[in-house]
Order: structure tokens, then sequence, then C-alpha cells
């Protein structure tokens, strides 16, 4: 059997939908499931989130043109790490953020995604099932976690465009709920439904092929809903006939070593929670899935398990050495004391003269280490990210004259550890100067000191972040908005220079754009209600505005406006039996608007009338 590979992505910060929760702990989790239970090679997965690293130099922030270009890389066109899907292989694509039913057409929403332009910032799926189809390998499973908006839905339901290409191109897809429903997610589960049921069933000895992940989860999602007293929420799973005893993952598939910590990708992990009667069942699948004789893919230590572990190492290394320390101190008292412990008889010195004062030679006495607390967890934190507990080492005695030492690196640590936390906790909701303060925060840890590397990638995440907030003001038309978010990117960022040329052009176009309103306004101005001439006037004006530049659409949606404008004043002519006025009038509609063929049919209707008259 040939290798799998998974495309996992969840978005969470949108930069126009409100955010989501657990999207991209979702994904995360999908990714974790491939690398930590089915034993597959980093190389073989890609997480795309709004905080996943580079790999191998590219960018897994989701956008379009990310999600696009991996799906491109992964497929054959470039490959990852020397890899590339072949007809023996195995494809997971999967996907949790928003999606959108737009003029009956279902698209995938990426980070940028905007409900006011959907096929412009949209992923169509029949553009992804497309490139699914055209893979060398027809062993491909689709499933996807996706929200959608109510305040944007209209006419058409999202999912069933989606379910009709899968049954056209026979690529067997999941699809999170029924067309119609809406998708859930909790904050006990810190999941949506659809995932962590999927997750369970993944995990479980219950689900080997496709039908009997379609029946579990057919059971499981309904349970979650109740007990969490969520909406009623049914998956949709679509599969060819032919593939429904489809092995989820190749059971005699070559099995690879889960990597080390050397080789590994470090991406942010799932931090499980416990709830009572529900997760715990998902967990105790987990522990009975690590049974099964699959010596080759040693399943990790869970993080509960090693934090004990290290907890008890901590404590016993502590023990130790206070043991040691006291017998220093013992043994320190003694001889600085022993000759008035070795004494006669009678209670009197051998060597009274020997006995020095207290105040010439002062006791010095080795203070303990003081016990320095473990580094907590960072958020969703796997056991490499740990920091090791130390045992409490020895301080040599320090003459008074020597000069103080810096201090334990440890505090320092902790300290970093914790101004990262509180920036990455400072974060706001598409709010560009909230990334800017999280970024001055980070700031502060100097090159040389721990966790320096780390900072400096989150600079290099939010930095972007804002650019993105940035760019999507600008798509909106919001152009000084878009400039006061771009100049928040730092001048050491990667993202700098395009902040600097982004800034420059969208100068340019909000100077368009004041002239081009004006232009609009002064459009408004010339017309006069049932003078067709005026309307007229008005939309030569509006033409005036190039196509690229701002307001360009809005003119168009202007000009369409009072073309129907004019062909209703031609109208009310003919019913008063002016024809020669309604012809007139009709004649003044421009060719290019959408009621010019209605105002051409009815000319040749009234010059007709004109005749027989």
């Amino acid at each position: 059997m040939g290798k799998t590979f998974i495309i996992a992505t969840g978005i969470n910060q949108y930069q126009v939908f409100q955010p989501l929760n657990y999207a991209q702990h979702d994904a995360q989790a999908v990714w974790d499931f491939g690398v930590y239970q089915a034993g597959l090679s980093p190389g073989q997965c890609v997480l795309l989130t709004d905080t996943s690293g580079q790999i191998e130099g590219r960018s897994t922030y989701p956008n379009r043109e990310t999600i696009e270009g991996w799906l491109d890389q992964i497929c054959g066109k470039g490959g990852l790490g020397g890899l590339s899907v072949t007809a023996a292989d195995q494809l997971w694509w999967f996907f949790s953020g928003y999606g959108v039913s737009y003029e009956t057409h279902d698209y995938l929403m990426p980070i940028e995604g905007d409900p006011s332009d959907v096929e412009s910032t949209g992923i169509s799926m029949r553009s992804l099932f497309t490139r699914l189809k055209q893979m060398p390998t027809s062993n491909i499973l689709v499933m996807l976690d996706i929200n959608r908006a109510s305040s944007i839905q209209s006419g058409s339901l999202l999912g069933s465009q989606t379910s009709q290409l899968a049954r056209e191109m026979e690529i067997p897809t999941l699809l999170s709920c029924q067309p119609g429903q809406f998708c859930q997610e909790t904050s006990d589960l810190r999941h949506g439904l659809f995932t962590a049921a999927l997750l369970e069933g993944l995990r479980s000895d219950q689900c080997n092929t496709l039908v009997q992940l379609e029946e579990y989860l057919g059971r499981r999602l309904q349970e979650l809903s109740d007990y969490h007293m969520r909406p009623c929420q049914q998956p949709l799973m679509v599969v060819p006939r032919e593939k429904v005893n489809q092995a989820i993952l190749p059971l005699d598939s070559p099995a690879t070593t889960a990597p080390s910590e050397s080789t590994a990708i470090r991406q942010p992990a799932i931090s499980k929670t416990s709830n009572e009667g529900t997760v715990s069942g998902a967990y105790r699948v987990l522990q009975d899935k690590s049974t099964r004789k699959t010596p080759q893919r040693p399943m990790p230590e869970e993080p509960e398990l090693q934090e004990m572990h290290e907890d008890a190492q901590f404590w016993r290394q502590l023990i130790l050495a206070s043991a040691g320390l006291a017998i220093i101190l013992i043994a320190g008292v003694f001889f600085r004391n022993k000759d008035l412990l070795i004494s006669t008889g009678d209670g009197v010195s051998e060597s009274p003269q020997q006995i020095e004062s207290p105040s010439e030679v002062p006791l010095q006495v080795v203070q303990p280490p003081a016990e320095s607390a473990k580094p907590p967890l960072r958020s969703q934190a796997e056991p490499w990210e740990r920091a090791p507990a130390e045992p409490p080492a020895l301080q040599p005695i320090e003459s008074p004259i020597d000069p103080p030492k810096p201090a334990p690196t440890a505090a320092t640590e902790q300290e970093n550890r914790d101004l990262l936390g509180k920036a990455r906790t400072a974060l706001g909701l598409n709010q560009a100067s909230k990334y800017s303060s999280a970024i001055d925060m980070a700031r502060s840890i100097k090159r040389g000191e721990p966790l320096y590397a780390e900072a400096r990638q989150d600079i290099e995440f939010w930095s972007r972040a804002i650019l993105d907030i940035a760019v999507g003001r600008a798509k909106m038309g919001k152009f000084n908005d878009a400039i006061a978010a771009a100049k928040l990117v730092p001048s050491d960022s990667d993202s700098y220079q395009s902040a600097e040329d982004a800034i420059a052009l969208w100068t340019v176009q909000a100077q368009q754009q004041r002239t081009n309103q004006a232009v609009l306004n002064q459009a408004k101005e010339l017309i006069i209600a049932s003078q067709a001439s005026s309307y007229k006037q008005a939309i030569d004006l509006a033409r005036s505005i190039p196509q690229g530049q701002p307001n360009y659409f809005a003119a168009q949606k202007l000009i369409n406006q009072w073309s129907n404008d004019i062909l209703a004043i031609a109208r009310s002519h003919a019913d008063k039996n002016s024809l020669k006025s309604a012809i007139a009038a009709a004649s003044l509609v421009p060719e290019d608007t959408k009621a010019y063929e209605q105002a051409k049919g009815a000319i040749a209707t009234w010059q007709e009338r004109l005749k027989q008259e």
C-alpha cells in the first residue's frame, strides 16, 4: 500500500466573519491523530491554521493562495520534502471554518473571506473537487466541519451543491451537518461536535471502513448534541457504492516511526479536557487503541501522565538534594566548632587559644536554591515543549568580596514565558492595535534570552496578521483604516516591505476614492425626476470612473439603477399613449446595461403600435 497524506485546515480569527472558537483546535487534533496515532510522518501531514509555523520555508497562514498552493504542492506539482501523492496513496482533506452558499454555489472561506464578495475571496467547491479529481489517486476522503453564518444565507442551502459534486465526481465526502442545519461547537469538548465525534471514531476500533465511520457518526453526533443541549446536528456522508468498504487508513501500509523531538514539525497542540461521561469515553477508546499490536507505531505518553512523571521526578530530586544539603551544613558546623566539641572531661577545651571569635570569621551558611516552580505549559503545548524539571544544584560558598552572580536563567525563562502568554491572551478579535501591543510586549525579550526565537516567531505571525487585517479593510474600500493598520507592521518584520508597498498603493486609491465619490455625488445632483435625459447625463458622468479604481462598482450599480429608471419613464409615457415620447426615452438606455434588452423590445412594440395608428 502507499502512503497517507493529510491536509488539515482550521481558521478561528477571520478578518471579516465573526471569529470561531475551536476550528483551529479541530485541525490541530486531526494533524495530531495522523502523526501520533496513525504513525504518519510529519512530512506527510500539513497543518494550516492562524498560528501554525512555516514548513520548509513555506507559509501555512490559511489564506486562499496558501490553501490552494499547498493542495497543488502536495499533489504532484512540487511535492513536500520530496514526497507527492501517487496513484497508490491516500489523501485526507480536512477543513474547519466558514462555508457560504452563494447563488446555489458552495464556497469554503479562507481567512480573508468576505461575505460581500464571496466569488472573489472564497474557494469554490467546484474548483476544489475538480483539483481533487485530477489527482493521481482516487483514494480521497474529504471531511468538512463547515459553519455557516445565518446572516448571509439566502435561498440555497450550504452543502447541497457540495454533496452533488461529491456524487458527480465520486469523491467520498463527509459533511458535518445536513443542509439547513448549523454546526455546533462547545467549550466542554474544545471542538466542534462533528470533529469531536470524528476523532472518537478514528481512535476507536469501530471505524475501519467508510461505512462503519458513517454509522458511528450518525449515532455519536446525535448523542453529543443531546448531551450538550445543542440543536440536532446530523452528518451527511456521500460515498460511491463501490467505496463503502474502503479502509479509512490502510492497515497493511508500511508503518512509520513516530517523530522524534528533533524531527517533528512542532505545531500548537491540543490540551485535553475532561468531561464526566462524555469526553472520558473518548479517552478510554484512545487507550484501547494504544493496546493494539502496533509496536512500530509507539503512542506518545499522555500529557497528564507525563506531567505526573515529571512531578514525581522533581520531588525525588529535591528531597535527595535537601538531604545532601543538610549533611553539608551539619559537617560545616562540626568542623567550624570542633575545638569546642572535642573537649576534656572537665569541659575545658585542650586548645582554648585556638577558638576564634565569631566576629573574626563569620559562619557562612549555604542557602538552598529557591524552589523554582516548573514553567507552566503553554496553551495547547505538547510534552516536548515542557521545560524539564532541573534538580536543585548546590551553589558554591561565596566570599564577601565576590561580585554578585546574575539571576538564574530559569527565572528569566519563566518571566519570558509569562510575558509571551500575556501577549497572546491580549490579542483582540481583528484589531490591529491589539496585535501591535502584543508585538511590543514580545519585543522586550532580548536576543540571547530564553524564548527569544519563539518571541520572534510570534512577532512574525502577528505582523502578518496585521497586514492581512489591513488588506481586508482595503478590499472593503476602507483605505484610510487599512493604511492605519499597515503602519503598525514593525519595520524589522518580513511583512514590512509588503506593508510599505500596500500603503503607497492605498494612499493613491484613497485619493481616487475621494475624487470618484465627488463625481458620483455630482451625477446624483443632475437627476431631475421624470426627465429621462437627466438620468442619461448622470450615467455619462458616472462612466468617467474607470474600471479598477475605487467606486467603480458603485458607479456601475448606479448606472444600472438609472437605466431602469429611464425605462420606467418610457413606459409611463407609453401608458399615456405618448408612444413617440416613450420611444425617445427608451432610446436613452445604454446598450451595456441590464435594462437594454427590455428597452429594445419595448421600442419595437411601440413602433408597431405607431404603424397601426
